[in-house]
Order: C-alpha cells, then sequence, then structure tokens
C-alpha cells in the first residue's frame, strides 16, 4: 500500500479546498513514493502551505534509497499533528493492531479528523464493518479519504 504521486497530488488538492489538520488515522502503513523536493515543488504549484516537519525517510529501504518520504513525515508536512496507524499485524510497526472485520475498539471513536486507507479495505470481508469503523473513527465533521 502507498501514496503514489497521483495520490500525493490528489491529498493537495484536497489540502487546498479544505486545510488538513488535526489527526490522522491510516489504515496500513503506507510507502510514500515521493520525495521531499517533489513534495515541495507540487504544493508551490498547487498554493498548499506546507507545514514544518521532521524529514525522515521511508521505512521500505527501495523507497528510502530513493529519498522518499516517510508516511509520517508526509502527513506531518500536510499539516496533520499527529498520524496513527492501524494493521491486522506489526510487520511495519502499525500504531494499532485490528482486524477490520471487526468493530472498532471504543478507544479509536471519533479520535481522527481523517480516516485516509489505500487498497487495505479491498482485503476485508465484511465491508459494512469497515465503513461503520471509519465512521466511528471520524471526530464530527471528519472526513475519510480513499487514495
Amino acid at each position: 500500500m502507498g501514496i503514489t504521486r497521483a495520490d500525493a497530488r490528489m491529498l493537495l488538492e484536497a489540502g487546498v479546498r479544505r486545510p488538513f489538520e488535526g489527526d490522522l488515522l491510516e489504515f496500513g502503513r503506507m510507502t510514500v513514493y515521493l520525495t521531499p523536493t517533489e513534495l515541495d515543488r507540487w504544493a508551490g504549484e498547487e498554493g498548499y502551505r506546507l507545514h514544518p516537519a521532521e524529514i525522515s525517510l521511508s521505512l521500505q529501504a527501495p523507497a528510502a534509497a530513493a529519498g522518499c518520504l516517510d508516511d509520517t513525515a508526509f502527513f506531518g508536512r500536510l499539516g496533520f499533528d499527529r498520524v496513527d496507524s492501524l494493521d491486522v499485524d506489526d510487520y511495519e510497526g502499525a500504531s494499532f493492531l485490528q482486524d477490520l472485520n471487526q468493530p472498532l475498539p471504543e478507544r479509536l471513536h471519533g479520535q481522527y479528523d481523517v480516516v485516509y486507507e489505500s487498497g487495505t479495505i479491498q482485503h476485508v470481508f465484511d465491508m459494512p464493518q469497515v465503513f461503520r469503523s471509519i465512521h466511528a473513527a471520524l471526530k464530527p465533521g471528519g472526513r475519510m479519504i480513499h487514495g
């Protein structure tokens, strides 16, 4: 799962219309396929004001070798204060372990301004439960973004 260059452009466009802030929950840890320089250039082209954030490279060796950002740096630059991740297992260091076929734990209800997913829910059998969990995780007025 990852954030392609097209996904990054889509997120920048969405952020111009309604700026990102607050807390984000990503389903899975995203591999980001763009460098800090590309993000800076594209943000300038879109008129998006990036936020200061510590730059760290991808946890995936090939993406890091290409100079690509990691997911927390990417979302931090977009304006999020907190970036959490949720996955069925811990192989990528998710913040929370959760089978999305099951209800979301109450401690995660109403915690996020944005839930972002890019290829995770296609692996879930109980689609109505996934969307109930997304709705539960969002704060009032929050938004779900599919990459």
